[in-house]
């Protein structure tokens, strides 16, 4: 350990390739004793040790020679991921010191690449390096069945690949490739949880919450939208020629993509979904989001294709009532609660729409259209299932 200290009293005045050189025979030493003895906690003093000193003289002096410190830092990252994998695969087991070099050695090897990758080149070296954790992550299940180390390296390898899509794209450009890559993920960690016969609850969550970010990037998406819709109200002077192309394209991959994992996921998870509330709950999630974004795209249709602002809001009402009859006749009749509730969260959107906006501001003609459509639409639930009712009442 005493010799991680040498570096400190002559970094001012040795050449910095040659003091990591002998980090890297010295790391190469330590990784070789905790393998040998078990002291795991030497891997992490090391990487740890390492990881200073390039940021310290980064900060102190800056690399002149980029290209030497790019290999020291691949170097470096690729003894101290091999040395994991062959830990941990040796082992049969991970324990607290092994994960935490996974996930330093992940975070370690994206700060390195930002600032010693060279610009054209960093997207790529990026995602090498999710797609060898996301390898790394098969080998270890594949061979060991151990939970915690494939989702850590999951996560690891789905945060560099975040990343190197980060540094390529920009606006919505970045949100249409991050709902490509979410999708990729929650669908691959859904079948192979199946396909292996080990439930790995981490890898299903992490696809419930990349969609739950989705959700909350996509909204300034939507805010831009809306804005353009009432670009007459206000906003004038800057959303009058704004293209929301782009804002649109993100709204309807997030709802189809949103449909086809909760499809996917009843079909590779079988009736297997039905028996499990925590299966259930997942399919639920992903069509709620689905039905989430169709929605908002009925609105945002209906008020670009119809000029009068009425007749469009009329029509999405209308829309909105006939899919909330459809789910609330289907849960009335196969006596499923979740489509009822469907059916009248869509029941209150129409009412509260109608009482607490539109009723002032629409005229009056588009008063008595609308709410005489929308009521009778609303009277005609009483009639379904009646039958039904009036011939228990029999029998009994």
């Amino acid at each position: 350990l005493s010799g991680l200290i040498v570096p400190l009293f002559v970094i001012d005045r040795v050449d910095i390739l040659l003091i990591f050189f002998y980090l890297f025979i010295l790391t190469l030493g330590m990784l070789w004793v905790g393998a040998r003895t078990g002291w795991n906690a030497l891997n992490i003093i090391s990487l740890v040790s390492v990881f200073f000193y390039s940021i310290f003289y980064e900060i102190l002096e800056g690399f002149d020679n980029q290209t030497m410190a790019l290999i020291f830092s691949i170097a470096f990252i690729a003894v101290f991921y091999v040395s994991n994998i062959f830990t941990v695969l040796a082992k049969k087991s991970a324990n607290i010191y092994d994960l935490t070099v996974s996930g330093l050695t992940g975070l370690i090897f994206l700060i390195w690449m930002l600032i010693v990758g060279p610009d054209e080149a960093q997207v790529y070296l990026i995602t090498f390096g999710g797609l060898i954790f996301a390898l790394g992550a098969y080998f270890i299940f594949s061979m060991t069945k151990l939970k915690d180390p494939v989702v850590l390296y999951s996560v690891v390898a789905t945060v560099l690949l975040v990343s190197a899509t980060a540094v390529q794209f920009k606006n919505w450009e970045l949100l249409v490739a991050l709902t490509v890559e979410f999708t990729l993920i929650a669908v691959a960690g859904l079948y192979l949880n199946k396909k292996n016969g080990v439930e790995l609850k981490g890898v299903e969550k992490m696809g419930i919450i990349l969609y739950a970010v989705l959700f909350f990037l996509s909204l300034e998406n939507l805010d831009n939208i809306f804005n353009y819709l009432n670009r007459s109200k206000r906003y004038h002077s800057y959303y009058d020629n704004y293209d929301i192309s782009g804002d649109m394209l993100v709204t309807f991959l997030l709802c189809v993509f949103s449909f086809l994992v909760a499809y996917l996921a009843i079909r590779i998870l079988g009736e297997e979904y039905r028996e499990n509330k925590e299966k259930l709950n997942l399919v639920r999630f992903y069509g709620l989001m689905g039905g989430f974004y169709a929605t908002v795209l009925v609105w945002i249709m209906a008020h670009l294709l119809i000029y009068s602002e009425t007749v469009a809001t009329t029509i999405a009402l209308i829309i909105y009532t006939l899919v909330g009859i459809f789910f609330y006749v289907a849960g009335k009749m196969s006596e499923y609660r979740f489509y009822k509730i469907v059916g009248e969260i869509f029941f209150a959107i129409v009412l509260f729409r109608l009482f607490f906006y539109e009723f002032g501001n629409m005229g009056i003609e588009g008063k008595i259209i609308t709410f005489f459509i929308v009521g009778a639409l609303f009277v005609s639930t009483t009639f379904f299932g009646r039958k039904k009712g009036v011939e228990e009442f029999k029998l009994n």
